[in-house]
C-alpha cells in the first residue's frame, strides 16, 4: 500500500468536503437562528484534518492502485460518518 498516495487523496477529499459546511453556515448567519457555531466548528475541524493529511505529501505523485483506491473510499466514508455525527 502506498500510504502517501492515500493520505494525499484523502486530504484533498476532506478539504473539499469541508466546503459543504459553508452554505448552511451562510443560511444560518442570514436567518440569525443561532446555529452558526457548529457549522463553523465542523468546517474548521474537517479542513484542518484534510490539510494535515495533504500538506506533508502534497508533492508526492504516484499512481493509485486498485487496492489503494478501495482503501481511500472506505476511509473517506468512515470520515464522513464521523464528521456527520
Amino acid at each position: 500500500m502506498q500510504l502517501a498516495v492515500i493520505l494525499r487523496i484523502l486530504g484533498i477529499l476532506l478539504s473539499l468536503f469541508s466546503l459543504t459546511m459553508i452554505p448552511p453556515l451562510v443560511i444560518s448567519l442570514f436567518t440569525k437562528d443561532g446555529s452558526a457555531t457548529p457549522f463553523i466548528l465542523a468546517f474548521v475541524i474537517i479542513l484542518f484534518i484534510g490539510l494535515l493529511f495533504w500538506l506533508p505529501v502534497k508533492n508526492f505523485k504516484n499512481d493509485l492502485r486498485l487496492r489503494d483506491g478501495f482503501f481511500v473510499v472506505v476511509l473517506f466514508w468512515v470520515g464522513l460518518g464521523l464528521a456527520g455525527s
